[in-house]
């Protein structure tokens, strides 16, 4: 007798086996999906507003790079322009923290400051991170 066979008998003459595989099969499959976990991600440069204090129209772009660091976005086509974006998406929450710079240069001086959206503090990134890691033990 083949296996499948055996199988078929079995549930043929056993309507209790059978009812009780199929009910444990039905409790079984929702606790499956109660297990998916979601992942923190965390884009770009992280962008404060204590940073952005730090630059001063007319520095150096070196100087710049040291405070905010390499741009996110370097336009080849336009060298005068940085841009520094900073996304984190927290997976448990489903919170997106989002924050948007773009420097302007003249004559590699830092011309303008064009903040997009409103800047986390260093202590308001931390506390995010702190929360992301407390989530995933």
């Amino acid at each position: 007798m083949k296996g499948l066979e055996f199988v078929g008998l079995l549930f043929a003459r056993q309507p209790l086996v059978r009812l009780l595989s199929i009910l444990l099969a039905t409790l079984i499959m929702p606790l499956t999906a109660c297990s998916v976990h979601k992942l923190d991600i965390q884009q770009g440069n992280i962008v404060t507003q204590e940073m952005v204090d730090k630059l001063k129209v007319g520095m150096e772009d070196v100087k710049v790079r040291r405070i905010a660091g390499t741009p996110l976005i370097n336009d080849p086509f336009r060298n005068n322009r940085w841009d520094y974006v900073y996304r984190f998406l927290q997976g448990s929450s489903g919170k997106l923290q989002y924050s948007y710079v773009t420097l302007f240069f003249e004559n590699h001086r830092l011309k303008e400051i064009k903040v997009h959206s409103q800047l986390l503090k260093r202590e308001e990134i931390h506390t995010l991170h702190k929360q992301a890691k407390g989530n995933r033990t």
